[in-house]
């Protein structure tokens, strides 16, 4: 459709012309297939006898003009008696255009060809919104495009320029903008219910955020239902403290598609309350190498799940991910985090962190050109509530990993006070690769609910990469380390309690006896135990694996006691005591121990089940113990005892 428009000379930006010897255009004449931009004015043509009329519609790009038909002619004839043409704004402005005259179109906001450009129509009254202006006579014209951009606005999109108040007057205006350049923004750009921002691609289109209180945020005072951002990139350059957030209020249904945040010093992105439904895909935020020890990538404080699927997180001076809520990311890469790749803590109870899929490497480190930062960073950590009743309050689900490998953590693997990690091991795990010990797995906080469970064959890479596989606090309601009995686990020993036999006495333990109960024996004074020797014959078919020693007990009396146990041997490495069951979380009560241990090389090993571990305060518990297994990951075949 032609739009070429034009009333008066002095504004026309008319394409129209005629070819021929015999037609007189103003006051020359013009030649074949030449087409000059304001070369000619329709009311200029003097006779169009034995000649051809030529033109484009605005939109149509460049090259040899097209021969008008005379319904063509007609159609630009009508539209030149209806609208104007005008360089900008401030020149439209000027104007006192006739009563007829409906529409203006401007080729620019401040300068013809800023990015501007826009059709305005004639208004009767004063539009509500910041998409218009007055001319000369009074009269108002509003903006008539349905999806404008922040320069229709008055946005330079410089990357430097603040263009924050050129863009909020666009979302006054339209529930969607469109971004095609690069923006400076130094105040928050503020999204209301049902709007969206939309680039063209996150590497060419976005917003530099060029003050520290500079973001992209959800309206504070009402709901944000059904927010969008796609195809851009969000930069804070290093000033600004968070770059996308939204509120604690509806944000239902909301949604981010391609986009990459980057470049903050505190918050990424972060996700208030009330966030049902709202679903991320290819979302990419980092480097944040300049943040805070504290910065977070992705924070999501609940209440109200999310969703996310092919996500980054990556290089950041704090931790990739956190959250208190229940939410799936599936397909999500997070690595190269100074203080954590994950930070899981769920408030209720039965509240959980599906991870399907992740790809989880590198804690303790971000880039190499910043060095390894001093600290004691924990891959993937689970703090929970700490129920008084010892319940687990909810936990991190772990499916399917691509990847799960320490770098230069402190620990992997950490479940406290109450909070739960069940990992599916069928792919194994990678250690550090440089100056810290490591500690596999961490179940911290005693008869808190905490657990961590293996389902599957769980194994290292390189056993020379960890230091420790395991120190876990016991429990009141089940094992601290679980397993899911599937493949790959075997129990390798279980204790006989029909008799005491092979069941000695250690320090200052005696009567070593059996029960209907199970073993029982007397703490006399300071470090109690007894010890049993599992055999060469049980050790040696778990040359080159890990086992797991899993002690149930319960203990009568009063006074001090410091119940835990311990796995030792010549053939055994990375091994620890289990934190201790002491009197102030109870007697009369069962105690659930778990310690681990990689079996280096042949020979006897050795259980021992402490009823006082204290080597200064005496005790006088009587200890009974309930059941004792070991067992073993990785090896084929039924090879249980």
């Amino acid at each position: 459709m032609l739009t070429l428009l034009a009333v008066f000379p002095a504004l026309a930006a008319t394409r129209a012309l005629a070819d021929g010897t015999s037609g007189t255009l103003g006051s020359g004449t013009v030649g074949p297939s030449e087409l000059r931009p304001g070369a000619v004015s329709l009311d200029k043509i003097s006779n169009l006898s034995g000649a051809r009329v030529l033109g484009r519609g605005l939109s149509e790009g460049g090259g040899v003009p097209r021969e008008l038909t005379p319904a063509d002619l007609r159609r630009l004839i009508d539209s030149a008696e209806s609208a104007l043409v005008s360089s900008d704004r401030l020149e439209a402005e000027s104007l006192s255009p006739p009563a007829q005259v409906q529409g203006l179109f401007v080729q620019g906001y401040a300068v013809g060809g800023d990015g501007g450009a826009a059709f305005y129509r004639r208004s009767p009254v004063e539009p509500p919104h910041p998409g218009k202006f007055s001319t000369a006579d009074g009269g108002w014209w509003e903006l008539t495009t349905l999806v404008p951009q922040p320069e229709m606005f008055g946005a330079l999109a410089d990357g430097v320029s603040d263009d924050a108040w050129s863009i909020n007057d666009a979302l006054a205006f339209a529930d969607t903008i469109e971004l095609t350049g690069e923006y400076g923004v130094s105040a928050p750009v503020v999204l209301k219910q049902g709007q969206s921002l939309r680039g063209l691609n996150p590497v060419r289109s976005g917003l530099n955020l060029r003050a520290a209180n500079a973001q992209v945020m959800t309206d504070p005072d009402a709901s944000a239902y059904s927010v969008t951002l796609e195809g851009l990139y969000i930069d804070g350059r290093n000033v600004a403290e968070t770059a996308l957030r939204f509120q604690d209020n509806n944000n239902n249904n909301s949604g981010l598609r391609n986009l990459r945040i980057r470049n903050f010093l505190e918050l990424g992105l972060t996700i208030g309350a009330n966030s049902d439904q709202l679903v991320m895909d290819r979302v990419d935020i980092g480097p944040s190498r300049a943040g805070s020890p504290t910065s977070v990538s992705l924070r999501h404080v609940g209440p109200g799940p999310f969703y996310a699927t092919n996500c980054s997180l990556t290089s950041g001076a704090g931790i990739g991910l956190y959250s208190s809520s229940h939410c799936t990311l599936v397909n999500t890469r997070i690595n190269f985090f100074v203080n954590g790749l994950v930070r899981f803590e769920p408030r209720t109870r039965n509240t959980f962190m599906n991870l399907v899929g992740p790809f989880l490497e590198n804690t303790g480190f971000a880039h190499a050109a910043d060095g390894v930062p001093a600290g004691a960073p924990v891959g993937v950590l689970c703090d929970g509530v700490d129920d008084p009743s010892g319940t687990t309050s909810g936990g991190i689900i772990i499916e399917s990993p691509q990847k799960v490998q320490a770098g230069w953590a402190s620990t992997l693997f950490k479940a406290a006070n109450g909070g739960m990690i069940s990992v599916d091991c069928r792919l194994p795990w990678e250690g550090n690769t440089a100056n810290r010990d490591l500690l596999a797995m961490d179940v911290g906080g005693t008869d808190s609910g905490s657990f961590i469970e293996l389902r599957g064959p769980w194994s290292f890479v390189d056993w020379d990469e960890v230091t420790t596989l395991l120190r876990a606090s016991p429990q009141g309601q089940g094992f601290p380390v679980r397993v899911d009995g599937g493949n790959g686990q075997h129990v390798m020993w279980s204790a006989d309690f029909s008799s005491a036999a092979g069941w000695t006495a250690a320090g200052a333990a005696s009567g070593v006896t059996t029960t209907a109960q199970g073993l029982r024996f007397n703490c006399t004074g300071p470090s109690a135990y007894v010890r049993f020797v599992l055999p060469a014959s049980v050790m040696d078919r778990c040359v080159g694996h890990a086992v797991l020693l899993r002690v149930e007990t319960s203990a009568a009396g009063s006074g001090p006691m410091s119940k835990c146990i311990l796995l030792t041997g010549a053939g055994l490495t990375k091994t620890a005591a289990s934190r201790a069951w002491t009197a102030a979380n109870g007697y009369g009560r069962r105690a659930f121990h778990c310690a681990m241990g990689y079996v280096n090389a042949a020979g006897e090993a050795e259980v021992r089940i402490f009823g006082n571990n204290d080597g200064s305060v005496a005790s006088s518990a009587q200890v009974t113990v309930h059941s004792a297994q070991l067992i073993g990951f990785g090896m084929d075949g039924p090879l249980a005892a």
